[in-house]
């Protein structure tokens, strides 16, 4: 559909913005490791730990400002559903932290998660509203720079699973407000109004405007997704976001 190419490139612009700051926040953090930590053996040790400590302190305490959502919102009349996605929640795949049995926490189920669990999650079709603007745009923020301030401590993080997960988190944030204007469509002709379709091409546009791949990274993309049909729309962003990224 022609339309979804309007935020597609502002996904591509986000991204290639959000991945130049990803990759100046690796290279200030390599310069100040290399002058204040490493010198001391004890301080390069010690790095790592304390970085989990942070991390794991705002993780564990951000959710416990969040209110429960029922893990059922297909029906708008439901109790606490004020929007309805197309798919019921699986219970055992999110973090219900303190709410009902048929309740979750939106923010622990993200903040308490492996990097593979959420982008998994991230990219789920159907589950329209089951992560609100506010859990994801606080992930966000927490995790860009926590992991690439990581790059380079003592023991490895990588690379690959932080910028598939920061740029889910960017689509998806773009692609709630798209499903909000455009509302939720169980055709296959809109099938493209969906958060998680556009996490996909989030988590790769971010990835291109830290990596400045273009045309492998699609084919990565396509091939890990099974997306055939996102290809145009993949393309687009990650070649707007290297654009925007080297701008």
């Amino acid at each position: 559909n022609i339309r979804m190419f309007i935020p597609v490139i502002a996904v591509g612009i986000v991204a290639g913005g959000l991945g130049a700051l990803f990759s100046v926040i690796c290279l200030n953090a390599t310069t100040f490791r290399g002058k204040y930590i490493k010198p001391s053996k004890f301080r390069f040790l010690i790095e790592p730990a304390l970085l989990a400590l942070v991390f794991v302190s705002f993780a564990v305490i951000i959710p416990t400002f969040f209110a429960c959502v029922p893990v059922d919102c297909t029906d708008s009349s439901a109790e606490g559903c004020s929007r309805v996605g197309l798919a019921e929640i699986d219970p055992d795949d999110v973090i219900r932290y303190g709410c009902a049995k048929d309740a979750y926490n939106p923010s622990a189920s993200i903040t308490m998660r492996a990097g593979e669990h959420i982008v998994r999650q991230m990219f789920a079709r159907g589950f329209q509203y089951q992560f609100d603007y506010l859990p994801l745009i606080t992930m966000l923020c927490l995790y860009l720079p926590a992991s690439a301030y990581a790059n380079g401590i003592a023991c490895s993080t990588g690379i690959i699973i932080p910028c598939l997960l920061n740029g889910a988190l960017i689509g998806r944030i773009v692609g709630l407000g798209v499903t909000d204007l455009l509302g939720v469509h169980p055709s296959l002709d809109d099938a493209w109004i969906d958060p998680g379709a556009f996490a996909l091409i989030g988590a790769a546009a971010f990835t291109g405007g830290v990596s400045r791949l273009t045309i492998s990274l699609t084919v990565i993309m396509v091939e890990i997704s099974n997306d055939t049909h996102f290809i145009l729309p993949i393309m687009t962003a990650v070649m707007i976001s290297k654009w925007f990224a080297d701008w």
